[in-house]
């Protein structure tokens, strides 16, 4: 046995018991199986448990338990109903543990059978079964789909007034969902009023196990709308089969996942959709264009959750192009009202770099709900027009829409490029009273905003006295600050501090190499490029794309593997030749490390 000295001292009691004779009462025999279990020895505990020839309520109980606490549940529910053999009356204590050992066995028959046994015990010994026990007993109702039992709990919960109990109301919607009596999970879940992922889960489950497909989309549509995080579980119900689709895609493993589409005989369009979000995580954008086409070859529709993966494609390849034609589809199809859709669009207007378009997409949508008004406002920041950032921010709140923590974030960001640093830090200071906690974006852009007023001590304080833990953005924000202030001896500081948070982050060296090098500290610069090159730190390489003809053509610096790469660099040399002749020096003051 692995016990300690206070074990050793048990056991020695225990042959003390034996010798002078107290070992069959069963108050001692309960202390000794308490004993054993608690140390760990589950089996000397049944041995004086059976060693027993009289046991009372408490002896089963701490038996029982016993089990249920070392994992062994089923052997818990065997004991429970050797138990009822006998003439012990049970306490509320071992029913208590003989539902935690049927919750444990639910997917064996026995477990759930248990729950029916201790759940008709205890109301036949007239306890009042709490919300823990009943959520047990529909839990086993809803698995074996007895639908006349649950309904008996049911309206047990009602007279017991536990039915507003939030586990018991998830219960309730899981089991009627379970035994397809939608319409009554229905009902529960409408009453529920304060719904949370849990019982939008146990509906979109029943509906998708039906084959109700629209319902359990409607219900996932409207769980967006409320802002609910969907889990795991809500794609695994929604999508089915889809949903190893898209794990396959999101793990890297798109071609596997491709392979899986291309096996099936019948793919409905969450199953296309679900490659289309794949090809998308892992920016084959191309690839979603192609399936697209494809998908218009085949007979399925395409919905909004389509759109929205095209739209992302168009985004990530920033081909206005493309987004226009997949903005004229959803058109034909009706669908450019739905506000998720509606967000896409103004994303992608965005990041193609149409301003105009952006904003006439936002100015007609009927429906504009936070994420809408958060795309706009970004939307503006991120074009330095920081006057229609801060006009749509203020329409915002004038239609009674509460700003939350992306708002701030596209705000603050605004006021950075445009320099506005008393606004900013008014903004900043307003966020407690719409009751948003400042994180590290929002820290990011006041760091950036007193960076641009010349108060770099100031931005190294605010760093140091946050009460979040300061992220390498931090640091290099203010070294980047640095690097145009040119203030050499807090740019180090900075560098040093970024550094040590994220070591591999080529940026903060490049930001270093680029103060050394504008205040003509070559060695300094030498210094940082060898210590990058010990550090096994490498720096990304640019990378930039223009469509020409109707094809993308990517770029990556020094690199030649473009199919008319020596025609390119030809040209280019003649272009840096023409711009010399025509007395153009070029800053080498600042070089970037590649």
């Amino acid at each position: 046995m692995q016990m300690g000295d206070g074990g050793q001292l048990g056991v020695q009691i225990h042959d003390f018991v034996i010798k002078t004779g107290f070992d069959q009462d069963v108050y001692v025999g309960t202390c000794l199986v308490d004993f054993y279990m608690k140390s760990g020895c589950i089996d000397e505990a049944r041995l004086v448990f059976d060693g027993l020839k009289g046991k009372n309520a408490v002896t089963w109980t701490t038996m029982i338990t016993a089990y249920v606490k070392s994992g062994k549940a089923e052997v818990a529910l065997q004991l429970f109903r050797q138990r009822r053999e006998t003439d012990v009356m049970p306490d509320r204590y071992v029913i208590s543990s003989v539902l935690s050992a049927c919750s444990v066995l639910d997917f064996i028959q026995g477990g759930k059978q248990g729950s029916y046994e201790s759940f008709s015990e205890m109301t036949r010994l007239g306890w009042k079964p709490d919300g823990f026990a009943c959520t047990s007993v529909l839990t086993s109702c809803g698995s074996l789909e007895a639908l006349d039992l649950g309904r008996q709990v049911h309206a047990y919960t009602i007279k017991a007034n536990i039915e507003s109990d939030e586990f018991v109301t998830n219960g309730l919607i899981d089991m009627y969902a379970k035994c397809s009596s939608l319409i009554d999970a229905r009902r529960v879940f409408y009453i529920m009023g304060d719904q949370n992922v849990v019982s939008y889960n146990a509906m979109i489950e029943g509906y998708s196990s039906l084959e109700k497909l629209s319902e359990a989309l409607d219900l996932f549509r409207n769980m967006r709308l409320r802002s609910l995080p969907p889990s795991l579980l809500t794609f695994v119900s929604l999508l089915g089969v889809s949903a190893a689709l898209y794990v396959y895609a999101k793990c890297s493993y798109v071609k596997d996942a491709r392979l899986l589409f291309e096996e099936m005989n019948k793919k409905d369009i969450v199953v296309w959709n679900a490659l289309f979000f794949g090809y998308t995580q892992q920016l084959e954008n191309e690839e979603v264009l192609k399936l697209f086409s494809k998908l218009q070859l085949s007979r399925q529709k395409p919905n909004e959750f389509t759109f929205a993966a095209l739209m992302t494609a168009s985004s990530n390849l920033a081909s206005l192009r493309h987004g226009q034609q997949v903005h004229t589809q959803l058109i034909k199809h009706g669908l450019d009202s739905d506000p998720f859709v509606t967000n896409a669009i103004i994303d992608m207007y965005a990041k193609c770099g149409s301003l105009e378009d952006a904003r006439k997409t936002f100015n007609t949508t009927a429906w504009r709900d936070i994420v809408c008004w958060n795309s706009m406002i970004s939307t503006y920041a991120h074009h330095g027009e920081a006057e229609g950032a801060l006009q749509i921010f203020e329409r915002m709140l004038k239609e009674g829409m509460k700003p939350n923590y992306v708002t701030f974030v596209g705000l603050l960001s605004a006021c950075v490029h445009a320099g506005f640093v008393e606004l900013g830090l008014h903004y900043f200071g307003s966020m407690p009273t719409s009751g948003v906690k400042p994180g590290i974006e929002h820290y990011a852009c006041v760091v950036s905003l007193l960076g641009h007023a010349g108060k770099l001590y100031e931005a190294k304080a605010l760093i140091e006295s946050l009460p979040i833990k300061p992220a390498a953005v931090l640091w290099r924000t203010l070294l980047s600050s640095c690097r145009i202030a040119g203030n050499v001896e807090l740019g180090k500081y900075a560098a040093e501090m970024a550094i040590s948070i994220d070591p591999m982050d080529s940026g903060s060296y490049t930001l270093l190499s680029n103060i050394f090098a504008s205040k003509g500290m070559w060695a300094d610069v030498k210094k940082v490029r060898e210590k990058m090159e010990l550090e096994g730190v490498l720096k990304e390489p640019g990378c930039s794309w223009i469509e020409v003809n109707n094809i993308t053509n990517v770029f990556i610096a020094r690199d030649r593997t473009h199919h008319e790469s020596n025609l390119i660099y030809l040209v280019l040399g003649n272009l840096i030749m023409q711009v010399k002749s025509a007395g153009y020096v070029p800053d080498i003051a600042t070089p970037i490390i590649d």
